[in-house]
C-alpha cells in the first residue's frame, strides 16, 4: 500500500515539474478561431472604404470626359478641382475666378465682373452684356465670338457648332469645340481625340 502512495506522489510531482499535456499525453488547447486575439487582418473597414470611394471619384476628374458631378471636362462640382476660364460650370465655386455668369454656364475672368466678358480691346461692345452692333446674341456672334448652343444666330459661323438651325446654334457635332455637356449634341464634352486644342464633343 505505502509503495502505491509513493507512486501516485511520484506520478503528481512529475506531472508538476513537466505539464500535464506532457505526462498524460494530451496536446496543450489552442483557439483555433482565435477570438481572444484582437482583429489584425486586412479587411477593409467602413473607414477605407469611404477613403476607396473617395479615391474612386478622383479618378473621374482625369479622365478626359465630363462626368459624375464636374461642371467642365475633369474640372468642377464635388469632387474635381476648380475650372479654369471658359470651362463650364454652373455656380461660383465652381471656378477658379469665382465668376460664373448664370447666363453664360462657362467661367469667367475676375475682371469679367466689370464687363460681362473679358475684355476685347478691338470689340469693347462684344463685352458690355448687351446684344448690340452686329451681335445676334448677347455679347455673341456678328464680329465677336461665336455663339454656344441655344444662343441666336443668322448663320452658321455664329455658332461654335458651325451650325445655326431656325435662327438659333444648335449642339456641336463629334469633335466641335466645346465647353461643357450642353455644347454637344452626343451630350459629351471631353479631351479624348480632339483635333484642336482643348476639349470637342465626343
Amino acid at each position: 500500500m505505502r509503495s502505491i502512495f509513493c507512486v501516485g506522489w511520484a506520478f503528481v510531482a512529475l506531472a508538476a515539474m513537466a505539464g500535464c499535456e506532457q505526462v498524460l499525453g494530451v496536446e496543450p488547447w489552442e483557439d483555433h478561431n482565435r477570438v481572444d486575439e484582437p482583429d489584425t487582418d486586412d479587411t477593409p473597414t467602413s473607414s477605407s472604404s469611404s477613403s476607396s470611394s473617395s479615391s474612386g471619384a478622383a479618378m473621374t476628374c482625369i479622365n478626359g470626359v465630363q462626368d459624375g458631378t464636374e461642371t467642365g471636362v475633369d474640372c468642377g462640382g464635388d469632387s474635381c478641382d476648380v475650372c479654369s476660364d471658359g470651362r463650364g460650370c454652373s455656380m461660383d465655386s465652381d471656378c477658379l475666378s469665382s465668376y460664373c455668369p448664370v447666363s453664360r454656364g462657362y467661367c469667367i475672368s475676375l475682371n469679367g465682373r466689370d464687363m460681362c466678358e473679358g475684355a476685347d480691346p478691338n470689340n469693347p461692345h462684344c463685352a458690355d452684356c448687351t446684344q448690340n452692333a452686329a451681335e445676334s446674341d448677347v455679347d455673341c456672334g456678328g464680329d465677336c465670338l461665336p455663339c454656344r448652343a441655344g444662343k441666336g444666330c443668322t448663320n452658321d459661323g455664329e455658332c461654335w457648332s458651325g451650325v445655326c438651325t431656325n435662327g438659333a446654334c444648335v449642339a456641336g457635332a463629334k469633335g466641335t469645340r466645346c465647353f461643357s455637356n450642353a455644347d454637344c449634341a452626343s451630350g459629351s464634352c471631353g479631351t479624348l481625340g480632339c483635333p484642336i486644342d482643348g476639349a470637342c464633343c465626343q
